[in-house]
């Protein structure tokens, strides 16, 4: 074990040493200075203030999410908010939203979270993001029907589907999601 954890820290420095070489050897000083030098303190504020809101806003939901399945363990609040930080981080790094699984991983290998409770917050969170689409879908299509733009009939059928779709999801397949909780648990 020693022998892993010893060789992924080593892969991780060594890859990180490499994309450093190749950002500083492909920039000057003087562009990084330039870059840094025309950011906007206010914009950039703003930006870590509404980033910080989203990741309490997220970290708060998967909170409520893992304590409404019932496990024995849920984390403490801080800690919860080191995962989503790390699963936000690794969803833009890793392809095909692969980075979101870490959250499970994480929670129940690190934190001892039962696996049932992971997956159930993990799905809800995902269908709840996905039952978000519609009436986002919807507000845009008002925006635009207002500013005279010839909205398509099929997006507003798009939206009321996907606000349907996960509707339905969320109240039908729950028990199909603690049988598979259950089932993944007796495997692993």
């Amino acid at each position: 074990m020693r022998n892993k954890k010893t060789l992924f820290l080593a892969l991780s420095f060594g890859l990180t040493s490499f994309l450093f070489y190749l950002i500083f050897t492909q920039s000057t000083l003087d562009q990084w200075l330039g870059l840094l030098s025309r950011i906007r303190m206010e914009f950039l504020g703003l930006y870590a203030g509404l980033y910080g809101l989203g990741l309490f806003l997220r970290t708060w939901r998967y909170h409520l999410l893992i304590k409404g399945a019932g496990p024995a363990l849920v984390p403490s609040f801080g800690r919860l908010a080191l995962v989503t930080a790390v699963r936000n981080m690794l969803v833009d790094f890793l392809p095909a939203r692969t980075g979101s699984l870490s959250y499970l991983v994480i929670l129940n290998r690190v934190f001892a979270v039962e696996l049932s409770a992971c997956l159930t917050s993990f799905t809800y969170a995902a269908l709840f993001d996905l039952l978000s689409l519609g009436p986002l879908l919807a507000v845009v299509l008002a925006i635009d029907s207002i500013r005279g733009s010839a909205v398509h009939p099929l997006f507003w059928g798009l939206g009321m589907v996907i606000t349907l779709g996960g509707i339905s999801a969320i109240v039908f397949l729950e028990p199909l999601f603690q049988r598979l909780a259950g089932w993944i648990e007796r495997w692993t």
